[in-house]
């Protein structure tokens, strides 16, 4: 095996959630020896190609796990389809359809504290924090783009809107698009290339629910196959299913809150 088959192989171990990386100081380097915007960069490309592959939408590469039932300032749930990376505030389980166990309780208790949150910090906070603390995620967004995903539907869901506004301003980007990804056409859509040439696209929707991430999956794809560098998918919550594909409904007083900033007093 050549030097550059061993860095893809490590490259598509890590992707894939087969591999982590350990800090260089836990092993006793010192990171200041090493130039780790190499690896960066590996990565980067790698999930480039992986985007533009014939076969990127390749069911049998798609997975999903939850990672975090604890802080609602990081992603719970982190998942593929095919080979486009998603990533999910919270994992919400229907305790209609699914048994009560720790950690289903577990789940639903952070989904409340971080995608729920009306009163505290708020939703647009901790889903800013999320995302900062996914390195791979921050260094897929070289160049980002927000689809203004709520124009794919017929009834306006000003949630959906609300979290495209907060990605937007999070990421520095002009929050009134002089260039919209979608231009609705009457029942349908159309995509403005120019919107997502040379970029790294990102799907907002407030549900992962089977059918979305089916839908998100075959717009990334859409996307990657019109010009844009990168597509990844960013949800509010995971609605976990049943094992035999089930989908449980968000009842009223735990649906996703708004992105809209809190406001409070300070002593």
């Amino acid at each position: 095996m050549t030097d550059k088959e061993l860095e893809d192989a490590i490259f598509k171990a890590l992707q894939n959630g087969e591999g982590q990386l350990v800090p260089i100081e836990e092993i006793g380097g010192d990171e200041s020896d090493y130039d780790l915007s190499v690896l960066d960069d590996g990565l980067y490309l790698l999930y480039a190609d992986t985007c533009h592959y014939n076969e990127s939408l390749d069911s049998r590469q798609s997975d999903e796990q939850i990672i975090n039932r604890d802080d609602e300032d990081e992603f719970a749930v982190i998942g593929r389809v095919g080979y486009y990376q998603w990533y999910a505030l919270s994992a919400y389980y229907d305790l209609n359809i699914h048994k009560k166990t720790e950690e289903v309780e577990a789940s639903d208790e952070h989904h409340r504290d971080s995608a729920a949150d009306e009163f505290m910090e708020g939703l647009a906070e901790h889903l800013a924090k999320a995302i900062n603390a996914r390195r791979d995620l921050v260094n897929f967004l070289r160049d980002p783009c927000v689809v203004n995903s709520s124009d794919m539907f017929p009834n306006t869901n000003w949630n959906l809107k609300e979290m495209e506004t907060m990605l937007r301003h999070f990421l520095n980007l002009n929050i009134f698009e002089d260039s919209p990804v979608i231009k609705p056409n009457g029942g349908q859509f159309t995509i403005n290339i120019d919107s997502i040439r040379s970029k790294d696209v990102i799907i907002p929707l407030l549900y992962a629910s089977n059918e979305n991430l089916k839908i998100f999956g075959h717009l990334a794809k859409k996307i990657s196959e019109l010009g844009a560098n990168t597509v990844v998918g960013i949800f509010a919550s995971r609605v976990v299913p049943t094992l035999d594909g089930k989908e449980g409904v968000v009842n009223e007083e735990n649906q996703v809150a708004s992105f809209s900033p809190r406001f409070g007093f300070r002593l």
